[in-house]
């Protein structure tokens, strides 16, 4: 009885130390680091690779070249300088397909900051485990970990979930100007705080303004010819100014429930609510 007392002493003792083991530097590259301070974020999933850059804002790099929606970017880099890395689970790489962390499955996450020109994190994330805590490994170690603050399906969304779907790029305190050129040309400019534009009262043209501002693509096109689009004969053509630079917006034809919408200088064109298309035509017939 005593022996069996002693080993079972033993084995619970070996648990307890196998599952409350720390990792010895977890995350250290990130200690200090400020969201402000990351340059880059990979992630490559399932054979195909996003990055994420940051020159004062984030833009998508790849697999296609536009704005990043900014709130996304922004939640998903904090997440990263929050991510705690817990126990050890195993440390065979032979059991990495257990916890989804075999390069056929697992995610790579690889970030940069500056003054590095090597990522400060590399590393590959697995399977959900408890709660809200997942499987972890760096790149070229054995040791599996668990990790919490960031789920696994963020490393899988959909390209187009990390685009920015406001055809203005500017918020409305940055906004300054929008100039109309379809179907009728005027400026609407701001004015002690307040929008102003010829014909129109105060409270009409900042009802423009919010109209404008509130246009987003419910969905993204690669591309698609005039005939579809109509945007060789746009309905609504406007420039908003802001922040030292113009972006033209066009309305093409009505597609269904929808209507094309298309950002110039974003090289981006999709869908918009039609309803929300209807609602600012509106404001601008006589």
């Amino acid at each position: 009885m005593a022996t069996v007392i002693v080993t079972l002493a033993l084995v619970a003792a070996a648990v307890f130390f196998f599952w409350k083991e720390k990792p010895p530097q977890a995350l250290q590259a990130l200690v200090g680091v400020k969201a402000a301070d990351l340059t880059k974020i990979e992630i490559v999933s399932g054979g195909k690779s996003l990055i994420l850059e940051n020159a004062g804002s984030w833009r998508l790099s790849s697999p296609i070249q536009d704005e990043a929606e900014t709130s996304s970017a922004e939640e998903f880099a904090d997440s990263l300088l929050s991510l705690s890395i817990g126990s050890a689970v195993s440390r065979d790489a032979a059991s990495f397909s257990d916890y989804g962390l075999d390069e056929a499955h697992a995610a790579r996450l690889r970030v940069y900051a500056k003054k590095s020109a090597a990522p400060i994190l590399d590393v590959w994330f697995g399977k959900s485990a408890l709660g809200s805590s997942c499987y972890w490994r760096r790149d070229r170690e054995a040791t599996v970990y668990l990790a919490e603050g960031l789920r696994p399906y963020l490393l899988n969304r959909p390209v187009d979930d990390w685009r920015s779907r406001a055809l203005m790029p500017f918020s409305l305190d940055e906004l300054q100007a929008l100039h109309m050129e379809k179907p009728r040309a005027f400026s609407v400019t701001k004015s002690s705080g307040s929008w102003a534009a010829p014909g129109l009262s105060a409270d009409k043209a900042s009802e423009l303004v919010l109209a404008v501002s509130a246009l987003r693509f419910t969905s993204f096109a690669a591309d698609a010819p005039d005939k579809k689009t109509g945007f060789n004969k746009p309905s609504f053509v406007v420039s908003a100014s802001g922040k030292g630079m113009s972006e033209k917006i066009l309305l093409g034809k009505e597609d269904g429930p929808s209507r094309w919408a298309k950002v110039e200088g974003r090289k981006t064109l999709g869908l918009i609510s039609k309803s929300a298309a209807d609602s600012l035509l509106k404001l601008l017939k006589p």
